[in-house]
């Protein structure tokens, strides 16, 4: 006999196989390229920004709270971008439509759980019980926008998850969540003005960490004729080529996170500059104190030798009067 609890799993999960025909998928290369694409340019954006916010919260300036909120954009964005390029990837035999009040929400969730994540790396120090912290609340955030995301996918067809795969999922989703902020908190530390290189390469490896487990959360995904799946809103439902959908959506996210990019590029560059001037007036005190020392050397050996040419003249006069009162 089946109990409530069982019939709401079974809703979700693939506990029993469906009746129906297993609906065969497959992946548009281009667009799978591009969701890793914009992962990585977000990354590399983020790390450039937490840089910025932790020098900020360090300071103490009012800046650094405009850094958290666009690495948190960034981020957060970012990985929905991905996720949402890397579904419309995903097709199947039957027309597919996408609920936009699920998926503004699945983007929301995205963006907010990527903010409280960095709030636990914006200190100098790193407290191993706010990093886990950050971890769990990133990778559940991300789980949930994922998920979410699915359910905006509106098809007829039967929508089920296998169950090893899923939890599978959602413990790739902590422990990416985990090097991730990791990453986030040594990275940006590197001084110097060549960081593009390990910037790059661990950006890249974020762009991995994160296509790994949204591909592995499509992997627990089956899909069967006979059946309806999706969650509509009923604000509106979109429904375009998805390839169009695709390279739109990519653009308009690597435009935005563009701007960030450029915004902390040109803090750089300004930082940069003045570094250098202030370089170069340290060196311009240092040369005239050192001038101001030579002057001063100067003027105690002019005074040491007026004082023995006034003495010189002083002792015969005084000699000679000592011998003149003597006689």
């Amino acid at each position: 006999m089946n109990t409530p609890l069982y019939e709401l799993l079974q809703g979700y999960f693939l506990l029993e196989r469906s009746g129906g025909e297993l609906l065969k998928a497959s992946y548009d290369p281009v667009l799978v390229v591009l969701s890793y694409l914009v992962a990585v340019f977000a990354a590399y954006t983020t790390l450039s920004l937490v840089k910025h916010m932790r020098n900020g919260y360090q300071q103490g300036v009012e800046s650094a709270r405009y850094w958290w909120m666009g690495a948190s954009l960034t981020l957060g964005g970012g990985i929905f971008v991905m996720h949402f390029v890397a579904m419309l990837a995903f097709s199947i035999p039957v027309t597919v439509r996408y609920d936009f009040g699920m998926t503004l929400f699945s983007f929301v969730v995205s963006v907010m759980v990527a903010a409280m994540a960095l709030r636990q790396i914006q200190q100098q120090e790193l407290h191993w019980s706010r990093v886990i912290r950050g971890a769990l609340y990133m990778g559940s955030g991300v789980a949930v926008m994922h998920y979410t995301g699915m359910a905006a996918l509106l098809a007829p067809a039967l929508l089920r998850y296998t169950p090893g795969l899923w939890i599978l999922s959602v413990v790739i989703a902590v422990s990416v969540s985990l090097v991730a902020l990791l990453l986030l908190y040594y990275v940006p530390m590197l001084k110097g003005r060549h960081t593009f290189g390990p910037r790059l390469l661990v950006a890249m490896v974020m762009g991995v960490a994160v296509a790994g487990m949204h591909y592995t959360g499509m992997a627990a995904a089956e899909f069967y004729s006979g059946g309806s799946c999706g969650v509509s809103t009923g604000l509106f439902d979109v429904r375009l080529e998805q390839f169009e959908l695709g390279i739109q959506v990519t653009v308009i996210a690597l435009l935005i996170i563009g701007i960030g990019l450029i915004a902390s590029l040109f803090n750089d560059q300004i930082n940069r500059m003045l570094m250098d001037r202030n370089l170069f007036l340290e060196r311009e005190v240092e040369a005239r104190t050192a001038e101001l020392i030579k002057a001063g050397q100067a003027k105690d050996e002019f005074l040491a030798n007026m004082s023995h040419e006034i003495r010189t003249p002083m002792n015969a006069i005084t000699g000679l009067v000592y011998l003149l009162l003597q006689a």
